[in-house]
Formats: C-alpha cells, sequence, structure tokens
C-alpha cells in the first residue's frame, strides 16, 4: 500500500543481442530501494516486475 506511485521506475539498458541490465528504483514513505537484475538474451534468471518486463520489451523494440 505504501509502494510505488509516479515515483517508482523500471528501466532496461541493453545491446543488440538483449544483453545488459534492467534497473527498478521503489519508492515508499519510508525509503527507496533500488535494485539491478542482469539481462540475458531479453530474459533475466530472476522473477521480474510487470514493469521490469515492459522496459525490456521497449529496449528490445527500439530502432537505433
Amino acid at each position: 500500500e505504501d509502494a510505488g506511485s509516479n515515483q517508482s521506475f523500471s528501466v532496461a539498458f541493453l545491446n543488440e543481442e538483449g544483453d545488459g541490465v534492467v534497473i527498478s528504483s521503489l519508492y515508499s514513505r519510508e525509503k527507496v530501494s533500488v535494485y539491478a537484475q542482469p539481462i540475458r538474451k531479453g530474459e533475466s534468471e530472476y522473477p521480474l516486475s510487470d514493469e521490469e518486463k515492459e522496459a525490456i520489451e521497449k529496449a528490445l523494440n527500439q530502432k537505433p
């Protein structure tokens, strides 16, 4: 209930092969947490939030 809002975000930085990192910030009234997860070929070995999946999808579909 206290987490989220428009101050939280996820962003993915990927190369042409889909390798890189997704970084997420989770804002709450008590604290701000920042997470980074490695991405290989557009996939993570860790569970991803819907926002992280969306950030990866957008990064994969970017035109150079």
